[in-house]
Formats: C-alpha cells, sequence, structure tokens
C-alpha cells in the first residue's frame, strides 16, 4: 500500500503511525511545508520519501491534515493530480467550506471528507501518538458523492486500525501480569533468603505445616481457595507483623474446625440446644415471676 500524507503534524504523523504498524510493507510518502518538519519525519521513520507531482498519481490513499483554509486551497489541485483509483481524505474540523471547494470536481467521487473527533495540545512530527484514532467519534460528511468501493476501502482502514490498538491492549496487559508474576516470585525468594538469615525459619516450617493441613482437610471449594489465598498473603508477610498473626489465627481456627466429621458436630450442636432451651426455660420462669 501506498500512502501519500499532506501535512505531517499530530493528525498526520499519528495516521502514519498507525498504518506502518498495520501495514508492514506499505510506504508513506509526505508533503511538509517546512524543511526542519520533513528532516523529523524523516528522523521518526513517519515517512519513506516525498510525496510531489511525479508520485501522486501512484497514491492509494491520499490523506490531508492541515487547517481548513490550507485544505480549501489545495484539494481541487490534488484530485484533479492522483490516479483514478486513489482516495483522498481530509481530517478538517470543519466540512462546509471544503466540500463547497469540490462540490463540482470531476473527482469528486473520489473525496471522503471526515472529522475524527481527537487531538492533544501537542502538535508537529514528534506529537505523533499511535492510537490515536482508536475508539474515537469519526464524523462522514456526504458519503453518498463518494464512490463505495472507496467507502468500503476508508472503513477497512478503521477496522483494521481498532483491531490493531485492541489487539496491543491485550498483549500489553498479558505482559504486565507476567512482569507482576516474576516481581512477585524474585520477592517472594527474597523473603525466604532474608527469614533464613534471621533465623526465622520455624515461621517458614509453620508456613508448611499450614499448606499440608489443608492439602490434608478435605474442604469445600470456597473454604480452600479462601484458606489459599490467607496462606498466600502470609508468605508475603514479615511473620512478626499485626496482619501476619491475624491471618495465622484465623487460619488455625478454620482448620481446627471438624470438617467432614459429622457425629462431632453432632454432638456439640445437641450440647449447645440443650443448653440452650435450659437458658430460655430459666429466662422464661424470671419473666413469669416478674409478671406476677
Amino acid at each position: 500500500m501506498k500512502v501519500g500524507i499532506i501535512g505531517l503534524g499530530l493528525m498526520g504523523g499519528s495516521f502514519s503511525m498507525d498504518i506502518k504498524n498495520i501495514y508492514k510493507q506499505s510506504k508513506i510518502f509526505g508533503l511538509v511545508s517546512s524543511k526542519s518538519n520533513y528532516q523529523m519525519s524523516m528522523k521518526l521513520k513517519l515517512i519513506d520519501g516525498k510525496l510531489d507531482d511525479n508520485n501522486i498519481s501512484d497514491m492509494d490513499v491520499v490523506l490531508i491534515s492541515v487547517p481548513v483554509d490550507e485544505t480549501v486551497k489545495i484539494l481541487p489541485d490534488v484530485l484533479n493530480k492522483i490516479g483514478n483509483k486513489t482516495l483522498v481524505i481530509d481530517v478538517g474540523s470543519t466540512k462546509n467550506l471544503i466540500c463547497k471547494s469540490v462540490s463540482d470536481h470531476k473527482n469528486r467521487k473520489q473525496f471522503l471528507a471526515t472529522h475524527p473527533i481527537a487531538g492533544t495540545e501537542n502538535s508537529g512530527p514528534n506529537a505523533s501518538v499511535s492510537g490515536l484514532y482508536f475508539g474515537v467519534t469519526n464524523i462522514l460528511c456526504e458519503i453518498e458523492k463518494t464512490e463505495n468501493r472507496l467507502n468500503k476501502i476508508y472503513g477497512h482502514l478503521i477496522s483494521e486500525i481498532d483491531s490493531f490498538q485492541v489487539e496491543k491492549k491485550i498483549k500489553g496487559r498479558v505482559k504486565r501480569q507476567m512482569e507482576k508474576t516474576q516481581k512477585e516470585y524474585y520477592l517472594n525468594e527474597q523473603m525466604k533468603a532474608i527469614q533464613k538469615e534471621l533465623g526465622e525459619n520455624d515461621d517458614v516450617d509453620e508456613i508448611a505445616e499450614i499448606e499440608n493441613k489443608i492439602k490434608e482437610l478435605k474442604l469445600g471449594k470456597e473454604a480452600s481457595d479462601k484458606c489459599k489465598a490467607e496462606l498466600k498473603k502470609l508468605k508475603n508477610m514479615s511473620p512478626m507483623s499485626a496482619e501476619a498473626t491475624v491471618i495465622r489465627n484465623y487460619l488455625d481456627w478454620v482448620l481446627s474446625i471438624p470438617w467432614n466429621k459429622p457425629n462431632t458436630i453432632s454432638k456439640n450442636l445437641k450440647k449447645d440446644l440443650i443448653a440452650a432451651c435450659f437458658l430460655f426455660s430459666v429466662a422464661f420462669e424470671f419473666l413469669d415471676i416478674e409478671e406476677k
């Protein structure tokens, strides 16, 4: 794919970055007003060469990313020079004057007026950012005047940009999770080494003992998951901390419950019920005496 970009500021440069990320074999050609911006664009690898009268007709897509008044001036000339399969897009913030400037142009059907609601406070080639167009509202104007085939091409480009950014977001999340896991492992190993140096092996043995008890007891899924979560917290804490003491006491209490021993539970429950009935009867007699 060959893409021409007129104006390599925030909007044009960001478009270039996404195209290069998605279409690895694409070639981007740029046209900018100043030599310094052209050199900066080349240095940042936003473009592969210069867009001019000799190659503009070879472009598949031409993006015009300059102020509206400038777009009004150059758009008719751009439509005169493009090939018969080229799609021309602009990203101006107002469309009335732009659309009027080419309303009767012979190649009007090759122009699509767009207004992506995107931007930052920065400008220039070095303000370019990948993903600027991701998930933003994009207003399309007078699409009935644009050739349907070219409308579909533009829709495909935007869809590809969105898909790329979603994939990039997922990869970033996975990478962060992996880094977090590696960090936790490293810190756990550090904690074990420190505890060993401080002679706190008894605490390590205690944690191993609790872990074995959890495995031996036939706990329900909810109870087992909860115990494992609390044990994981305990491993990462200093044995002398108040929170570690609370968690240790909680686990001791949970593991002391007679899981899967209905006879013991039934006996205890029976005793508790008898005691409750006795207390209730005493209280009832006391209230009855008071009333009399």
